[in-house]
């Protein structure tokens, strides 16, 4: 997650993606790997100014999806390196119109699970 620093040119929002794993040895050792490459993946989709914050990769029914904390949009990773949208998810309650900070997420059950960081919903 980049946050401010995504900024390309014309408007174009920029992050890098670099594919990893972990794999759990026993109760005391985990295997990380990554792989060699990294490579830019790019939107137009902002919200005031900002786009392309992502902060989670998830590999999915044999499909990437990252999610844009600050837009809120769910982006599958096409074959050829492209953000498509594939869901946006609104704030709070539902009647806001900034997008869910997404923070991270998981599969579990054949179903994704999207999380934030536990801003508390405060009465107004």
């Amino acid at each position: 997650d980049r946050d401010k620093k995504a900024i390309g040119s014309s408007n174009t929002y920029i992050s890098n993606i670099r594919i990893g794993g972990v794999q759990v040895i026993d109760e005391n050792h985990l295997n990380i790997s990554f792989t060699a490459d990294s490579f830019d993946i790019m939107t137009k989709y902002a919200y005031n100014g900002r786009g392309s914050e992502l902060s989670e990769l998830l590999y999915f029914h044999g499909e990437y999806y990252t999610f844009d904390d600050k837009t809120g949009i769910i982006f599958r990773i096409s074959k050829n390196d492209l953000l498509v949208p594939w869901v946006i998810l609104g704030d709070g309650y539902g009647n806001e119109t900034s997008g869910f900070k997404a923070e991270w997420a998981t599969v579990k059950d054949d179903h994704i699970y999207v999380g934030s960081h536990g801003i508390e919903i405060l009465d107004k």
